[in-house]
């Protein structure tokens, strides 16, 4: 036979440590519940469950139309040397745009560079900040791509 005497500080200490057991038991089980939920949407996120579907320029309609004027290329560029009068100069890029259902620009593909890195990435900021109509097939807003050819003169 097994004697034991307990002391109530030794009840305590029992008892916390089993509470402390209980509590974590129940974080690491909602942790794993958290974690299944989030790479089921990952793999939700990543399984093409639309095609992307091509689009002409001429049915991209925007709600919030990009802003390119000449501030943009001035912050670029610099100014024109004083002595010497701006030559027109005149930028041609090609971007392919990736539209989620909700008119995003989701992704955004440089297909034709003004040559320079920094022109490119400010037209893309502001196709980014940009937001167009969702675009429609058999009357349900799909995920669409549409190539965005921009010529844009400045001094």
């Amino acid at each position: 036979m097994l004697l034991t005497i307990t002391t109530p500080k030794t009840r305590f200490k029992i008892n916390l440590r089993l509470t402390i057991i209980s509590v974590l038991t129940k974080a690491l089980f909602l942790l794993s519940v958290f974690a299944v939920h989030s790479a089921n949407a990952e793999l939700a996120e990543m399984s093409p469950s639309q095609p992307v579907i091509q689009f002409s320029t001429s049915d991209a309609k925007w709600v919030h139309q990009p802003r390119f004027d000449s501030r943009h290329i001035r912050n670029l560029e610099g100014n024109c040397d004083p002595e010497e009068p701006c030559k027109l100069k005149r930028a041609e890029m090609k971007f392919l745009l990736i539209v989620n259902q909700e008119g995003k620009v989701a992704n955004i593909t440089v297909l034709k560079s003004s040559g320079s890195d920094k022109i490119d990435s400010e037209f893309m900021r502001e196709l980014r900040r940009s937001l167009l109509k969702p675009f429609r097939k058999d009357s349900k807003t799909v995920v669409g791509k549409v190539t965005v050819p921009i010529i844009f003169e400045y001094y």
